[in-house]
């Protein structure tokens, strides 16, 4: 997993830098890599969208709850510009996360410090659940032969 440096933290980005974050977006996905980023913002939106261009995965941390941001059905876009590459959600292909209840709003906030640190924390493995099958919070599974 990895995430795009220059979308974190208070972000005015000129179109310069979001042409930046798309190659740096692109050199990840096809690294093989999975894209961790927000929608919060220009920047986190462009990134957001090159994964799609290739049919790649991508995690998208939300500032909202799952049905505010994907509707009633899970399964609109999460924002306007990534419906020009997939008219609708892929639950196959992409892991959306949210700490808000499933209806509330999200904070409008184009910085958002916790959904930022929610990347990180899951690019650096340390957001429990999706660390590792085996992480500290989550008991180990037993098959039974």
């Amino acid at each position: 997993m990895a995430c795009i440096e220059q979308t974190l933290g208070q972000s005015n980005q000129r179109s310069v830098n979001l042409e930046e974050i798309e190659s740096e977006t692109e050199h990840i996905v096809l690294d093989g890599q999975v894209l961790v980023c927000g929608i919060h913002n220009r920047a986190h939106q462009r990134a957001a969208v090159v994964p799609l261009r290739w049919g790649a995965p991508r995690i998208i941390c939300l500032s909202g709850g799952f049905l505010y941001h994907l509707g009633e059905d899970l399964n609109q876009e999460l924002f306007p510009v990534a419906r020009l590459w997939r008219y609708q959600f892929d639950p196959e292909t992409d892991l959306v996360i949210s700490r808000r209840a499933p209806a509330k709003r999200p904070t409008y906030a184009s910085f958002n410090p916790t959904v930022d640190r929610m990347i990180k924390s899951i690019v650096e493995g340390t957001w429990p659940g999706l660390s590792s099958p085996c992480d500290s919070l989550t008991a180990p599974v037993r098959i039974a032969s």
